[in-house]
């Protein structure tokens, strides 16, 4: 079973997901190929996770697919979600 962390509002992170936040820190121009790559999962996977941490505010694509990076946004309401 998988483990949430959660931020005020009821909105949830899941561990894989605070695992793709610190995979993008470390790389801010990884792909979405590349994520799928490093966690072993399908692109359709990643594309979710993604698509959930931008839904709730602290994830943001800057550019375009190609040439573009993420970036990450902190929330002072987001809880136990540490970025070393």
């Amino acid at each position: 079973m998988m483990a949430k962390v959660v931020r005020k509002g009821g909105q949830k992170i899941t561990e894989k997901q605070i695992i793709v936040l610190h995979i993008i820190k470390e790389n801010p121009v990884i792909s979405r190929k590349e994520l799928a790559l490093k966690l072993k999962i399908n692109e359709s996977a990643v594309q979710k996770h993604l698509e959930n941490l931008k839904k709730i505010g602290v994830l943001k694509r800057i550019g375009p697919d190609k040439g573009g990076h993420w970036e990450i946004i902190r929330k002072k309401n987001l809880k136990k979600v540490k970025l070393r």
